[in-house]
């Protein structure tokens, strides 16, 4: 399949630097595994992991919820890795973690965190990384910083994020539409390059029309 991601910046996940000692840089490894194009490629890349911590930054809440497990607080989070486009998702327990999640400004859907945690198992089928024992080390942003400035999508989130030119017709995402990433990998395998390209141009189409049905003033609550 021809997949194309075109960041607007250079990820420099070198520089990514370990929340503790030992740990694996888990973006680099959502990217290598959302890369991989055979079954014995993904393998490999589950064994590596294998029991090792693996950190991950720039993850961005799509879901959370709040719920009680035998008389303790939990949180439930689905993020998304924004180089691969995979989602991350796991359960903080920890009170130090959750306490954190609750430190001003308070965490809510569409913020970013980084957390470490030990890679569980990967659903190819919706695209998801399971992690265990997850801890959030700190409250993130969305993308790297690249020599003290920010990316152009940071700055407006307007510009183009993610581009496919499986289909007919080149696609390009903008930054603040990036959700629509999260079902990639499904409709591709279930149904191809075109019906990607084309459920792209048919949310983007629906969006931009909800936007333009906006006021001058809602317009730019974007920013």
């Amino acid at each position: 399949m021809n997949r194309i991601l075109l960041f607007m910046g250079l990820w420099i996940w070198g520089n990514v630097v370990s929340a503790q000692v030992g740990s694996v840089n888990g973006n680099d490894w959502a990217l290598a595994y959302a890369e991989s194009q055979t079954d014995q490629e993904r393998e490999e890349l589950r064994k590596e992991a294998g029991r090792r911590s693996h950190y991950f930054r720039y993850l961005q809440i799509m879901e959370m919820k709040e719920e009680e497990e035998r008389g303790r607080s939990q949180v439930n989070l689905v993020t998304l890795e924004p180089a691969s486009g995979l989602d991350i998702a796991f359960t903080v327990q920890q009170p130090v973690s959750l306490q954190k999640l609750q430190e001003e400004p308070v965490t809510r859907r569409g913020h970013a965190i980084a957390i470490s945690g030990i890679i569980d198992r990967v659903e190819d089928e919706s695209g998801t990384i399971y992690l265990r024992q997850a801890i959030v080390r700190h409250k993130d942003q969305l993308a790297p910083m690249l020599k003290g400035r920010e990316m152009l999508y940071e700055i407006d989130d307007r510009n183009i994020f993610y581009s496919f030119s499986g289909g007919r017709e080149t696609v390009q995402l903008s930054y603040r539409d990036r959700d629509l990433l999260r079902y990639r990998d499904r409709i591709l395998d279930a149904k191809g390059d075109q019906a990607w390209a084309d459920f792209l141009q048919k949310k983007i189409a629906e969006r931009q029309a909800a936007r333009n049905n906006k006021g001058p003033q809602d317009a730019e609550s974007h920013k």
